[in-house]
């Protein structure tokens, strides 16, 4: 997992997608190299110890080095309107910790829960897709390729 100082700044005029989507960011192509994601993937922005949220990177821009641009309403998520100097980081659930821990820290993490007797399965898409793309589409597969092979 890698952290990196970045500058958050508005979405441009012609990034209509960062100020439609609250969940969306974009990131400078070295910045999301140096922490080792790719376009579509998941990453933490931070604004400080207590304001951070998780975000899909839909697009890069090449801009100034360190930069992650949101719309006004990915910002907000973090508690301001306005631009600041925060952290990405590519540690979206944070796997080491438990869930009364994670509730402590006000932390994401991600459970599998299998107690080796159920037979079912259950795979959602809590935001219809809207953080991770297509996984609401993913799920809807998974159901079909299950439900044809019984």
């Amino acid at each position: 997992m890698a952290r990196h100082d970045a500058s958050i700044r508005k979405a441009l005029p012609d990034q209509s997608d960062l100020k439609a989507h609250r969940e969306h960011c974009s990131v400078e192509p070295r910045l999301l190299a140096a922490i080792g994601c790719e376009l579509g993937q998941q990453v933490r922005i931070e604004r400080d110890q207590e304001e951070r949220g998780l975000y899909t990177v839909s697009e890069t821009n090449p801009d100034a080095r360190n930069v992650v641009r949101m719309g006004v309403t990915g910002r907000e998520r973090l508690g301001t309107s306005d631009v600041f100097a925060g952290v990405i980081d590519s540690q979206v659930p944070n796997p080491t910790l438990s869930e009364a821990a994670a509730e402590r820290n006000d932390e994401f993490i991600e459970r599998l829960d299998d107690d080796g007797l159920r037979t079912g399965l259950i795979a959602i898409a809590p935001h219809g897709g809207d953080i991770e793309r297509h996984t609401d589409e993913q799920a809807e597969l998974l159901a079909s390729a299950l439900t044809a092979s019984c």
